[in-house]
């Protein structure tokens, strides 16, 4: 039915209502939300729809979908992200109006995606082989660290969830001290013992705990983004940090290694 290049996979979310009515097929023109029930108005004129009978001529392109229930939230992300992306939706009508007079109430929809689309993502664990989901939606947070991802686990369900996988480690580029001049010498630094970092540098960037040792003092100092080495002349300014040892660690979502966002 598809050629190689343009392979394609339909992913079908249903809402228990009463017996479906007909189908509009088209991409989303505009979605709005009035107290907790979606308003979405198709592109296209719906040419093979039957409308319910409550249906305002006015409303032939528009439909309604509530979010009291976890099918009906799993659906909206849905339409979200196809809205974003432009893709085509096949919307299953319920028969009546019950969301909003003279609307129809959605009882199915349907996405199509071609495989081939690099445009649809996917998060996966550190190894880059183990997926976690089919990625909804990003979210930069007020931090780097508040990255905010919707996912959708299992392609063949409603289950959508919001994962945060930068939050189990910090990434940080380090300071090094060193106990004489020039950044020559065993490296020492300041860092909090057994919390889990990332550097692209350090553990071949893979999570790593530090486990600390003797704490000295220490007259130069070196700052790994700059390459910089500094020398401490005056013995007010001394500078304290712990001798090291790397441990490699892991987080729940990622594994080893930060999760990875790819086609």
């Amino acid at each position: 039915m598809f050629n190689s290049a343009f392979q394609a996979r339909v992913f079908t979310f249903a809402i228990l209502c009463a017996s479906p009515m007909c189908y509009a097929s088209s991409q989303i023109d505009s979605m709005a939300i009035q107290g907790d029930i979606v308003q979405l108005e198709l592109v296209n004129p719906a040419q093979s729809r039957t409308p319910a009978a409550c249906v305002a001529s006015e409303y032939q392109q528009h439909w309604t979908l509530s979010l009291n229930t976890a099918s009906g939230k799993a659906s909206y992300a849905l339409l979200v992200n196809a809205f974003e992306q432009q893709k085509p939706v096949t919307i299953q009508g319920a028969g009546d109006c019950q969301d909003s007079p003279g609307i129809e109430r959605i009882h199915s929809i349907r996405v199509k995606q071609k495989y081939s689309d690099d445009s649809v993502l996917y998060l996966y664990k550190g190894d880059g082989v183990t997926k976690l989901g089919r990625i909804l939606k990003l979210e930069e947070g007020g931090q780097w660290e508040d990255l905010a991802v919707m996912i959708m686990p299992d392609e063949f369900s409603q289950n959508v969830k919001t994962v945060y996988p930068r939050r189990a480690f910090h990434k940080q580029d380090f300071v090094y001290y060193y106990r004489i001049h020039g950044c020559t010498g065993p490296k020492r630094i300041n860092a909090v013992q057994d919390r889990v970092y990332f550097n692209e540098n350090i553990n071949d960037g893979r999570f790593f705990t530090v486990q600390l040792g003797q704490r000295t003092a220490n007259e130069s100092i070196l700052r790994t983004e700059t390459g910089q080495c500094t020398n401490i002349h005056d013995r007010n300014y001394i500078q304290y940090a712990y001798e090291y040892e790397i441990q490699p660690a892991t987080t729940p979502l990622c594994g080893p290694a930060p999760c990875q966002i790819k086609p």
